[in-house]
């Protein structure tokens, strides 16, 4: 998809990566939503503010993932040409983010701001970095996911649906929005709760109907249609009545 961001892990002098070692000590099924979550702040971006994404500071974001009654947190920054750069991920046991992962995200994104252009990274060879940052991880997101899928098939099908959830949650949303309607009008008028529509625009529920989906595109003035896809030769498209 052209616009998608390349996503960077800070790597600290020492050769350790934070967040990475954080997802990959997680179990299978917690990693995969991790990584969905990240794989799709790659592609939306700032459309993911809002319930997935906290503005912290003037330049800090949190990507916010919940995980039934545990809630997870990645910390990252954006840097110009279409860069995220993650610094750390922790699972969040207070109301508030800990100031010490925000201040450590802050003293990362100085520190790279004054690194000499070309960006940080991308040239071949070595670079010199400011005292307490080492490289950054040349988008090897994409791989990562590929190596622990090839290993577990719950993390394959996790990340799988979890990308379908988000998706989903975020289409409701940006309809919604784009209607000028609140979750309470957009309930009124498909008949039912701002409970029900709060639950669809988060991306832990998986009971979406391809009814309500259609109610709701009505009532936003937005064409709802069906894609069935089935490699290598099936692609089909109809429009829902």
């Amino acid at each position: 998809m052209s616009g998608e961001f390349t996503i960077e892990y800070v790597e600290l002098p020492n050769g350790r990566v934070p967040a990475r070692e954080f997802v990959d000590s997680l179990d299978d099924k917690t990693a995969a939503r991790i990584d969905a979550f990240v794989e799709r702040l790659r592609t939306y971006g700032n459309r993911m503010q809002g319930k997935f994404v906290k503005k912290l500071t003037d330049n800090i974001f949190e990507l916010r993932v919940k995980q039934f009654d545990r809630i997870f947190r990645v910390l990252f920054f954006y840097q110009p040409g279409m860069l995220i750069v993650i610094t750390s991920g922790f699972q969040k046991k207070t109301q508030e983010t800990p100031p010490s992962e925000i201040r450590r995200a802050e003293q990362l994104k100085k520190a790279l701001d004054e690194v000499p252009k070309p960006l940080h990274g991308i040239a071949e060879g070595k670079r010199s970095y400011p005292e307490g940052v080492g490289t950054m991880k040349r988008d090897k997101h994409s791989e990562i996911v590929e190596q622990r899928a090839r290993k577990s098939a719950t993390y394959r099908k996790t990340f799988g649906r979890t990308l379908h959830q988000i998706d989903l949650a975020l289409l409701v949303r940006e309809m919604r929005e784009d209607a000028g309607l609140t979750q309470a009008e957009l309930a009124k008028k498909v008949g039912t709760t701002q409970s029900v529509i709060a639950r669809l625009e988060d991306a832990e529920y998986t009971g979406h109907s391809l009814t309500m989906l259609e109610r709701i595109a009505a009532v936003c003035g937005i064409a709802l249609k069906l894609h069935a896809e089935k490699k290598p030769n099936f692609d089909r498209e109809v429009a829902l009545v």
